[in-house]
């Protein structure tokens, strides 16, 4: 049997009698060996992928990026032949000595939509990552470092929510050489009158192995999927994986609201890695490296 796919006839022994039962069982294949994108629901559409042979740039790649806003010593394209998927180009993000809590050396959008749901949103998305610390440990902020973020919601005047993924930390600034991973959602609930476009999110830890798998020293995969469910119903989900293990699981997330014209599925998205919240400075550089980028979604 195996891991084909498809319905078998199986035959059970009763205490070695004579006694049989004849069942039939649907077997789900697991994801081919090697899948670059191993979790990826069938029937998704690509939205973005990149291999970093060149820097982002203004139209180089599916669904284009519109624009680019970072130091150029703050992220450059390096060699590295061990990478796992497209070696051996790779982008590296540097984190400099002296970066203060709550700011980044710039972004680059890998999705772009705006202003708010003129592009396709989709109610469902996929994104899986290759990155590497090549440093023995990284010193995280006090909360975390912030990696990239998701929009969704948005009611086309400029609010929007967002969902983004941290190194998470939750302690005190320190060296970590392995880390958990907290995905933050901003949900319809957590706004008011006050702040139609503020709101910190929600952080969603793993809860499913609570193992610090995103180690530094070694090439690591994320995958995230994401569903935002529909308007004024807390059946949102997000799930992530770190080198194929699930780590994290939520099926109970209210995303839209129609109360605050948030309806609509996420519709862009840039990496913005933010060293942490509030308070602390960097002792030294830090990096990241990522060797392949993808996005896919279903509208």
């Amino acid at each position: 049997m195996g891991n084909v796919n498809g319905t078998y006839r199986i035959l059970l022994a009763v205490l070695a009698s004579t006694m049989g039962c004849a069942c039939s069982a649907a077997v789900a294949p697991p994801p081919p060996p090697g899948s670059p994108n191993p979790h990826e629901p069938a029937g998704f559409s690509p939205i973005f992928e990149k291999d970093f042979s060149t820097l982002p740039g203004v139209g180089t790649d599916l669904h284009g990026v519109s624009n680019i806003d970072y130091d150029p010593q703050a992220f450059a394209v390096v060699q590295d032949a061990s990478a796992p998927e497209t070696p051996p180009m790779t982008l590296r993000t540097t984190w400099p000595n002296g970066e203060i809590g709550g700011n980044g050396p710039g972004r680059w959008n890998f999705w772009d939509s705006l202003p708010e749901v003129n592009g396709t949103p989709y109610r469902e998305v996929y994104v899986s990552f290759r990155a590497k610390i090549p440093t023995a440990n990284f010193e995280n902020q006090a909360v975390g470092t912030k990696l990239f973020y998701l929009s969704h919601g948005g009611d086309g005047a400029g609010a929007t929510n967002d969902q983004f993924l941290v190194l998470d930390n939750g302690d005190v600034q320190k060296l970590m050489s392995s880390m958990e991973l907290a995905y933050y959602t901003a949900e319809a609930d957590d706004r008011d009158t006050t702040e139609p476009n503020g709101g910190s999110g929600v952080p969603r830890y793993q809860n499913v192995n609570t193992t610090k798998r995103f180690t530094c020293g070694v090439w690591n995969q994320v995958e995230i999927y994401v569903n935002v469910g529909t308007p004024n119903n807390h059946n949102g989900i997000v799930r992530v994986w770190i080198d194929t293990v699930l780590v994290t699981e939520y099926t109970d997330i209210k995303f839209l609201d129609t109360d605050y014209n948030y309806t609509h599925g996420v519709y862009s998205g840039q990496w913005t890695p933010i060293w942490g919240g509030v308070g602390g400075t960097k002792t030294r550089d830090d990096f990241m490296q990522l060797d392949h980028f993808y996005v896919s979604g279903r509208p």
